[in-house]
């Protein structure tokens, strides 16, 4: 019996260490998956962590230099925005100075693109410290470097009186960059530059004007011109304007192709035409005529425009350009005898006229017009034109014409006059007119176009079978679009 219950004895207590060592293992083995759940919540936590701490990531950034030095440049601001514009070299809320303060890369960037350091505009007029001696060098010498090798362009604009030493701000400046200078607009006090002389062996266009001078201080420039630009062997556009004159400045006159000037008078003029043989287009404004004038013959000019004028027209006796392509004239009196004369002097040569009005018969010796533009027709003229324009019935009238438009006009019934001038205008010998179009003047908004039955179908009909454009009534969508296109 004894032995009985020591065997049984025995037994329970194995039992009991089995249960008690399953009992642990269990409990080891969840507190082992609770550690693999805790090791990957906190592997997850430090990803986490990693991403919070980590530098923002902007797509921006990965574009290759290439295409963000392109981008660079498009945000440089807009040179017909005068506001902007002569004060953007300086202004650190536009580009390119904005751009250094972006980032570390965009300012590398930004200095490594010589693109974006190539257009040097100052203004005077604006308070700065700028132009005190220490800064203005370093400034010049980190903007010259920048630009590379590349062309610059100097906008210079304001009265440098009011800085201490005028001359020696503008001399500075030339010194660092006249020598990289394909273009120089420059408004200044002529005083602080009149007596200096610089090179400029890459400089195409020169504009000078004299809007911060008083008339004593250019007084003596007629027989002491200004020496400042005589250096200039590439120069080929000079514009003067605010009262600058050609007989005030010694330049290279001979080499210019293209001059642009405004209040002007006749004998300027022809002081400039006679300075410059080798021009090929000339645009003066606001021309004050005066009488006694030498005859002008300049056999390279091909373009001429010319508005604003105040008569007596003598200036037109004494102009003759044989081989004259392109005629603008603005406000100028058409019916005048000697501007009929001298139209006719290279009617046989021109291609493209521009004009408020003209004579029919200057049209007749148009032989080789290829494009026509009128502003202010009358309604009688415009009757005659379309008559004559009829090749069946005038076959030598402009026979090369391809280009009509008449802007500003008063509304008009349109007949078949109009589809039959038009549709003799793609037959015969002579070339296809492509574009005909009567602009009425924008007071006329509102007003329908008369047609006569037939009419619009027929040409639109002229549209769809040869491609030309057709259009009478108000502006589409620009009212100045012919103005802008020459008149």
């Amino acid at each position: 019996m004894a032995g009985t219950w020591i065997h049984a004895r025995l037994s329970s207590s194995l039992n009991a260490q089995e249960l008690w060592a399953d009992m642990y293992r269990s409990r080891i083995a969840r507190h082992k998956a609770k550690i693999v759940e805790y090791e990957w919540e906190v592997e997850k936590c430090v990803e986490i962590q990693k991403s919070l701490t980590a530098p923002a990531s902007y797509p921006v950034l990965s574009l290759p230099n290439e295409i963000m030095s392109e981008i660079f440049v498009h945000c440089l601001p807009d040179p017909s925005e005068r506001s902007d514009f002569y004060a953007l070299t300086t202004n650190t809320k536009l580009a390119p100075f904005l751009l250094l303060q972006v980032c570390s890369k965009w300012r590398r960037l930004a200095i490594a693109t010589p693109m974006l350091w190539t257009a040097l505009c100052l203004d005077f007029e604006t308070p700065m410290h700028f132009f005190e001696a220490v800064i203005l060098e370093s400034f010049l010498s980190d903007f010259v470097m920048r630009a590379g090798s590349v062309p610059m362009s100097l906008d210079l604009i304001g009265n440098v009186e009011e800085q201490e030493d005028g001359q020696r701000v503008l001399s500075t400046l030339f010194n660092h960059v006249s020598p990289r200078l394909e273009r120089l607009n420059l408004d200044t006090d002529i005083k602080y530059y009149h007596l200096l002389s610089f090179s400029f062996p890459r400089l195409r266009e020169l504009s000078l004007g004299h809007g911060f001078n008083y008339e004593e201080d250019l007084a003596n420039l007629e027989d002491h011109p200004i020496q400042t630009f005589r250096d200039t062997p590439l120069l080929q556009e000079l514009y003067l304007f605010s009262g600058a004159r050609p007989s005030q400045y010694t330049l290279q006159w001979k080499a210019l192709s293209v001059l642009r000037a405004d209040a002007f008078t006749s004998q300027d003029c022809v002081d400039a035409l006679l300075l410059a043989p080798s021009l090929t287009s000339c645009t003066v404004g606001e021309v004050v005529s005066q009488p006694n004038l030498p005859n002008v013959l300049h056999s390279n000019m091909k373009g001429f425009d010319i508005y604003s004028f105040g008569g007596p027209y003598t200036l037109f006796q004494a102009l003759a350009f044989p081989n004259l392509e392109t005629l603008k004239m603005h406000y100028v009196d058409t019916d005048n005898v000697h501007v009929v004369e001298f139209i006719s002097r290279f009617a046989t040569s021109l291609l493209k006229l521009f004009a408020a009005d003209v004579s029919l018969r200057s049209l007749h010796e148009m032989s080789l017009l290829t494009q026509l533009e009128l502003s202010s027709p009358s309604t009688d003229f415009v009757t005659e034109l379309l008559a004559k324009l009829n090749r069946t019935k005038h076959p030598s009238f402009l026979p090369q014409l391809q280009v009509v438009e008449l802007g500003d006009c008063e509304p008009c019934h349109l007949n078949l006059a109009l589809v039959h001038a038009l549709s003799s205008r793609l037959r015969g010998d002579g070339v296809k007119l492509r574009t005909f179009r009567q602009i009425w003047a924008p007071r006329f908004e509102g007003i329908q176009v008369n047609w006569e039955e037939g009419i619009g179908s027929s040409l639109e009909k002229l549209r769809l079978e040869s491609g030309m454009e057709t259009y009478v009534g108000v502006p589409e969508y620009d009212p100045y679009r012919w103005i802008r296109s020459g008149l």
